[in-house]
């Protein structure tokens, strides 16, 4: 039996969602791995029990508390598995989060904990090349997937304009609200389209009283429970979820959750060109962006072959009960087995 310890700053968020989560559906799935979750609030409580686990995971360490974590371990021969989904040692100024991590102190401990690690663990290709080039230790690449434990299947077919109104939505954090605002001419008014903005409040940048050209539009805040946020997704029935993402290295290193949420969603999915969004129907400018918002408001595209292909894509390569083996051969390598 191999005991495995995760610990999470969160209990209910996409971290949770998409890299703690999975890790107890292994241990559904082996009945060889037993998983505990342990909250960060009580690593103190874990490092007393430290010599109990084979194995600690901890994702995105960056601070005091995670590194005297992971150096316990070190310390009582526990193997340390590290995992990231951000490139956490490249946050941009532009990006609401590079308050929190653009600090020598962060850094440092990103660095040493890194260095401490037995085995890391990424989520798409491009975050495992800068991790290698910057700090010289190549990491396994494991997507962020479509749980089909919990959510089950997608729809048959895309949805399609009400009444010849077209849904629109854009679901993001504070920190995109930078991604959101470089294409804030773009957004506007059209007859046929209905836009919603989930999460962070939009009105400074769409707002035509701050300068953006939207009269009307729909806001929801996040929802405190992800399942949740799954639910209502499918009872919007958005035509469209609408992704920009300005292309810099930090992007780049993303993963296309958008992408997989709105194929849940029963949409297509509007994503900028970046690698993670290649089975999305992307654009490149706002030029590019102005002509598709023209063409849905006209009701003049057609994009169910562009759905049916994302639906295929993700049941083939997405789906977490197929992608969680390569969290066991993790922990095959974290082990030396």
């Amino acid at each position: 039996m191999i005991k495995v310890a995760v610990v999470t700053k969160s209990a209910n968020n996409a971290v949770w969602w998409y890299r703690v989560l999975p890790w107890l559906y292994l241990g559904r799935q082996n009945r060889n791995i037993d998983v505990r979750v342990i909250h960060h609030q009580n690593l103190q409580a874990f490092e007393a029990m430290i010599g109990g686990f084979d194995v600690l995971v901890i994702h995105s360490p960056s601070n005091q508390r995670d590194y005297q974590a992971i150096l316990k371990a070190r310390e009582y021969g526990v193997n340390v598995l590290v995992d990231y989904d951000d490139l956490i040692n490249g946050v941009p100024a532009w990006n609401g989060a590079s308050a929190a991590y653009n600090h020598d102190e962060v850094q440092e401990t990103v660095l040493e904990c890194y260095k401490l690690a037995n085995h890391i663990t990424v989520s798409t290709s491009e975050l495992a090349n800068q991790f290698e080039t910057q700090l010289g230790k190549r990491p396994d690449v494991i997507n962020n997937t479509h749980n089909d434990f919990v959510l089950g299947a997608f729809p048959k077919t895309n949805n399609k304009a009400e009444n010849g109104i077209s849904t629109i939505l854009w679901r993001g954090s504070e920190t995109h609200a930078g991604d959101l605002m470089r294409y804030r001419d773009v957004i506007q008014d059209y007859e046929n389209i209905d836009w919603h903005f989930w999460g962070a409040p939009p009105d400074l940048i769409v707002s035509k009283k701050w300068g953006g050209n939207l009269e009307t539009w729909n806001h929801k805040l996040w929802e405190r429970e992800v399942p949740r946020y799954f639910q209502n997704l499918r009872r919007l029935k958005p035509t469209y979820c609408f992704v920009p993402l300005y292309d810099d290295v930090f992007n780049r290193c993303k993963s296309g959750i958008a992408w997989l949420e709105a194929t849940y969603a029963g949409a297509v999915c509007l994503a900028s060109a970046l690698p993670e969004f290649q089975h999305a129907h992307q654009f490149t400018t706002s030029v590019d962006l102005s002509n598709l918002l023209d063409l849905i408001d006209e009701n003049g595209i057609d994009f169910s072959e562009n759905y049916l292909n994302s639906v295929s894509e993700i049941q083939q390569n997405y789906l977490l009960s197929n992608v969680n083996r390569l969290r066991a051969e993790a922990l095959d390598k974290v082990l030396g087995l």
